[in-house]
């Protein structure tokens, strides 16, 4: 005998309500989770007393909690309590001295189930609760607000939009967001992937306060979006999500019963598992289905009946059946609406021999090479970039291995440019000494094509948003004669600050100060930060390049080039300036001094010239001082000595 239980109900708010026989979501108690009150404010924020019986002034309810003082959470026990303590005449009171039951109106008809907890065992929904409720009133927020408002994005609107237009998304997204100026239009779909994909973007709009609130959000319904969390994962989802609200920093009035109830949602995961496993996008989706498949009026009972019947043989069928068979095709295109099966076909692509090259590198030459566009590797789909027909998705991603692990990211500061490529031999000039300072020492473009620009002569660093003639920001204030900047990419800025502090310090997006995120005792002339968020630093006056961990940047810097004494070997740098580190860690080094560019292997501290002095098939150079790799593994050095800038190629030099 098969007997089944139900342990756990998923419903939007009202429903909810109805279900467990408690107040409205906005009336008093109305939390379907905890037995907060809550408090009435005016609608609007600066709204007056009423004056007039003409003149009203409407109030709603809201539900702001802080770290020290937390409510007490729903159960059948607190019910029997409370229920009991009625019947013997104790009556409870809140401070305006109205009575109530703490929202418990009587029986929940389900309690007596035997695994149903009239608390726990309501789930908390991400579409109604969330993407529908906490995001899309932090959208309202920043859309429709007075323009005074610090918080307000109405002016950066197209802007916005313009960035969210070049994000490029899995073939696995249901729905790409529309435009961010009809957010009231956006469906609970597109809020999802604007929250979980998107939100990097509003780092260059939102001031810090109010992106790092938003990070929250998004951090922590990341990790229950997840096909599997650990217990550590659920605590700190806990403490980002109750965070959220707790430290909402938006005015109070706005911490309505969909802001409340994020912070509930790790208390669901801890108990059920990951958040989609009951979403109810699962239902909304099956409830479209099986309103698509009704093609009249007259007998929708009959229609559905029918139709619900051939879903289910279906659906036994595509469990049971040999996959051999015929059914296949119909099987699944009854549970997924797709007429084509996806098969395996191998990539006509070609393969250059350098390229062979540098697989045979990482695998025997005697191995069996199939090339295909797209791989499924533990469920995720892996493609090339140019195989995606769209323009919207793509399922491109680089794949590697590191210490044996394999690891799937798109590298940063790696810049791709055509094959055929032509440079414009007549530069245009962008900003001179009138307008950045003497002395320019660091330049950076990030991948929203920000530039950044240093003056070591007047310790400070100028900002320019991409097509804009003039500088929005700039970073200055316990600088002293910066050599070098790098720009990571959640828009913190890392700038020399040694020459004088010796330190190198952080700049957070609108910080008027830095933190010191690395300790030096003399200017660094080149920083960069790898894949694994470690800082490098190349010291020029003391011949050595180090690097430290920004996780912990109180640890003792790490040196990885170079021991501190000038020389030509293999070991040792002369004055060494710009550095690069690759995919596979290896660090590049443009050691000036000798004229020429140092690789040094993950590990090694013996470096292989690949660039200048004798090495033959190489360049000459003189006084190299910055080099970078791009996307198909060529140097473009900056040559100081000759006054150029000179590139690799397939050709060589």
């Amino acid at each position: 005998m098969l007997r089944t239980y139900l342990i756990a109900v998923s419903n939007d708010k009202p429903a909810n309500s109805l279900v467990q026989n408690l107040p409205e979501p906005n009336a008093l108690f109305g939390c379907s989770k905890c037995e907060i009150a809550g408090e009435t404010t005016p609608a609007k924020v600066y709204a007056t007393p009423t004056k007039s019986a003409k003149i009203k002034t409407t109030y709603i309810r809201i539900f702001p909690t802080s770290t020290g003082r937390q409510p007490e959470m729903r159960s059948n026990a607190r019910w029997y309590d409370i229920s009991h303590a009625t019947q013997n005449g104790i009556r409870f009171f809140i401070n305006d001295h109205k009575l109530h039951t703490y929202g418990y109106l009587g029986e929940c008809e389900l309690c007596e189930l035997a695994f149903i907890d009239r608390g726990s065992s309501f789930m908390s929904d991400t579409l109604h609760s969330v993407y529908h409720g906490a995001f899309k009133k932090l959208l309202h927020l920043w859309t429709e607000s007075s323009k005074k408002q610090p918080w307000s994005l109405t002016k950066a609107l197209p802007s916005i939009a313009g960035d969210l237009a070049k994000i490029l998304y899995p073939t696995t997204t249901v729905r790409v967001p529309r435009t961010i100026t009809k957010f009231l239009k956006l469906k609970a779909n597109e809020c999802r992937v604007l929250l979980l994909i998107g939100y990097p973007v509003f780092k260059n709009y939102l001031p810090e306060l109010y992106y790092k609130h938003l990070q929250k959000l998004a951090f922590g319904i990341s990790i229950g979006e997840s096909s599997s969390i650990s217990l550590e994962k659920v605590e700190e989802m806990e403490l980002l999500l109750k965070s959220f609200v707790d430290d909402f920093p938006y005015n109070k009035r706005y911490i309505v019963q969909t802001v409340h109830c994020v912070k509930h949602f790790a208390t669901t995961a801890k108990d059920f598992g990951p958040l989609s496993n009951y979403s109810t996008f699962n239902y909304e989706s099956v409830i479209g289905c099986l309103s698509s498949s009704i093609h009249g009026t007259k007998r929708i009972g009959t229609e559905l009946s029918i139709n619900l019947e051939l879903f289910t043989k279906a659906y036994y069928i595509s469990k049971h059946h040999s996959l051999s068979s015929e059914l296949e095709p119909f099987i699944e295109y009854v549970k997924t609406g797709k007429m084509h099966l996806n098969k395996q076909y191998p990539s006509s692509e070609f393969i250059s021999t350098q390229e062979l090259n540098s697989l045979y590198k990482f695998i025997p030459r005697e191995s069996n090479i199939k090339l295909m566009k797209s791989v499924v590797r533990n469920g995720l789909v892996l493609s090339t970039f140019k195989s995606s027909k769209s323009s919207t998705f793509t399922n491109a991603c680089i794949v590697y291995k590191y210490q044996n692990f394999t690891k799937y990211g798109i590298w940063y500061n790696r810049p791709m440019f055509s094959s055929c490529a032509l440079w414009n031999p007549d530069a245009t000039t962008f900003a001179d000494q009138s307008t950045l300072g003497s002395y320019t020492h660091g330049i950076f473009i990030d991948i929203y094509n920000t530039l950044y620009a240093g003056s070591w002569g007047n310790s400070l660093v100028k900002v320019w948003p991409n097509g804009s003639s003039t500088a929005t920001r700039t970073i200055q204030g316990g600088l002293s004669g910066p050599y070098s900047l790098f720009v990571a990419m959640n828009g913190d800025v890392y700038i020399d600050n040694g020459e004088s502090n010796g330190q190198v310090d952080k700049w957070t997006l609108n910080a008027t100060i830095g933190t010191r995120v690395m300790n030096i005792n003399k200017a660094c002339f080149g920083l960069f930060i790898d894949t694994n968020n470690t800082l490098y630093c190349s010291l020029a006056d003391f011949n050595k390049v180090l690097k430290v961990d920004l996780t912990n940047v109180s640890g003792t810097p790490v040196m990885v080039a170079g021991n501190g004494s000038s020389g030509s070997t293999s070991s040792l740098l002369h004055s060494p300036w710009g550095i690069y580190v690759d995919t596979d860690f290896t660090l590049y080094v443009a050691d000036a001094g000798n004229n020429r560019i140092q690789c040094f292997k993950f590990g090694e501290l013996n470096g292989t010239t690949v660039a200048g002095a004798t090495v033959p098939g190489t360049i000459p150079l003189s006084d190299p001082s910055g080099v970078v790799l791009d996307g198909n593994g060529y140097l473009f050095i900056m040559d100081t000595g000759h006054n150029r800038i000179v590139a690799s190629s397939s050709a060589g030099f």
